[in-house]
């Protein structure tokens, strides 16, 4: 009865809990979308207060130099307060806490007696005295970047503070720290034919510089807060685009074109010197269109017309929402992009004939954006976004068949800017407009420009196009609640 009564309350606990995380996440979800119809209406969000940073009391003029030394001093005081925290607590005032009466009872437990695996994990080699046991030195490899362990030492020795080991002065000590560096330390061997039978040459990959340091359990651990501070704590910004391109289009296709083939467009009598005129100006729909006979006969005269018209509107919308994190300081790269095919001429025979391959050119949307964190909330967000498409093609060549090789052409537009950015805040970048207007007119001369009647005698094709594109940006500085999100 008891088991049944503490799994009914496990149950209900566990429900009750999912049901708060779902509404969480519903909320999230529902203010995820309600700032994004704002960032649609109104161009840019207002500013939120909800992206602090450890950062946000430095100024936004500090140089790099300066930038550092604030850093560092943040550092320092963080570290005296641990310091200052652990006297308060210290061997001094358990004692006193404790009976008189049995003071050769009280051993204060030193500091190495922790367990060293439960905070710096099982890839650590712990130091043994004379007698075998643990003399509190730690030993941990940390694995970084190739061409960083270098400035790590360098940055420890001049602002770290701590006290580092002397190897003059003997064995390694308590209370200091010895850092050293094996740059290209880790290696990685990729064959470069995964199905040859026989020995194949590798190609060596550095992966990483190892940086061992040896130091008691607190000097590791304060080793380990600089390394977090000075490299791990990259702020990583996510850089959130919605891009919207537009295609507005009318056609007016008009022609003349004759019944059939055996009949002329005006026939005469045979009395005549000429007994028929005919020509052929169709438009250029090929497709669905409208088509009308006129068929009259005046004074022996008759007139048979196929008249195709033809008008379209077209309204295209496309929209994309792609969106990427990236480490502050480094170039983000978004591409919509599709692959338009055409023939590279190549070489030309003695005879006329072409060499030629099929290639590719890329055309579509691009966007390339680099932010910075200054201070502790204003994002420095530089952008360049480029938009192409095919506005034609252009006769590269004429084969001695008469089949004509073309190349599209291709109409690019380019923006570059540099914004400054609060949380929450986006940028809109529009004006990536293209308007082309095409005119095509085929007709017989003089009768053509006939007021009314020339109509018959010509065809005629119109395009207007109308292309815009708009880039709306929102970067945003990663929090530790990001991890919990919805994937």
């Amino acid at each position: 009865m008891k088991l049944s009564l503490i799994s009914l309350s496990l149950l209900c606990l566990t429900a009750c809990t999912t049901t708060k995380v779902e509404q969480e996440q519903d909320e999230r979800r529902r203010l995820s979308v309600e700032m994004f119809r704002e960032l649609i209406e109104q161009g840019t969000l207002s500013p939120t207060n909800s992206m602090g940073d450890s950062f946000e009391t430095l100024g936004t003029e500090l140089g790099e130099d300066a930038y550092l030394e604030e850093v560092l001093r943040t550092y320092r005081e963080r570290k005296e307060e641990i310091s200052a925290t652990s006297e308060e607590v210290g061997e001094g005032e358990i004692l006193e806490e404790l009976p008189s009466e049995e003071p050769e009872q009280v051993v204060a437990a030193p500091i190495d007696t922790v367990n060293p695996y439960a905070e710096f994990g099982t890839r650590i080699l712990v130091h043994e005295g004379p007698d075998g046991e643990p003399n509190g030195l730690i030993t941990k490899p940390y694995s970084v970047r190739p061409g960083t362990g270098e400035k790590i030492i360098w940055l420890v020795d001049n602002y770290g503070g701590f006290p580092l080991w002397d190897p003059e002065s003997g064995p390694q000590q308590l209370g200091t720290l010895r850092a050293e560096v094996q740059e290209g330390f880790d290696l990685e061997q990729f064959s470069t034919n995964l199905r040859s039978s026989g020995p194949d040459s590798s190609t060596s990959v550095q992966v990483a510089d190892w940086v061992l340091a040896t130091g008691d359990r607190e000097t590791l651990s304060d080793f380990e807060y600089f390394l977090d501070v000075m490299f791990a704590g990259v702020p990583q910004i996510e850089i959130e685009a919605k891009i919207v391109e537009y295609v507005l289009s009318e056609t007016l296709d008009i022609g003349v074109a004759p019944i059939d083939g055996s009949t002329p467009i005006v026939g005469l009598p045979e009395s005549g010197l000429f007994d028929s005129f005919n020509w052929n100006f169709p438009n250029q729909t090929g497709g669905p269109e409208f088509l009308t006979s006129l068929e009259a006969v005046h004074d022996g005269t008759a007139y048979n017309f196929l008249l195709e018209l033809m008008a379209g509107y077209e309204n295209i919308e496309i929209t994309s929402r792609p969106k990427v994190a990236v480490r502050e300081g480094v170039r983000a790269k978004i591409e919509s992009t599709q692959k338009l095919p055409f023939y590279k001429i190549g070489s030309i025979t003695n005879s006329g004939g072409v060499s030629a391959s099929l290639d590719f050119q890329e055309v579509g949307v691009r966007l390339y954006a680099i932010p910075r964190l200054i201070g502790g909330d204003t994002i420095s967000l530089e952008i360049e976004v480029e938009a192409s498409q095919q506005v034609g093609n252009e006769v590269g060549f004429i084969t001695n068949t008469g089949e004509a090789i073309t190349t599209p052409t291709l109409g690019i537009r380019k923006a570059n800017t540099l914004v400054y950015l609060k949380p929450g805040q986006a940028v809109i970048l529009g004006g990536l407009i293209t308007e082309r207007i095409v005119e095509d007119e085929k007709k017989v001369p003089l009768l053509g420009d006939i007021p009314v009647m020339g109509v018959l005698f010509r065809s005629k094709y119109e395009r207007k196009e109308l292309v815009s594109v708009l880039f709306f940006i929102r970067p945003r500085v990663l929090e530790g609640v990001d991890l919990h999100r919805d994937f």
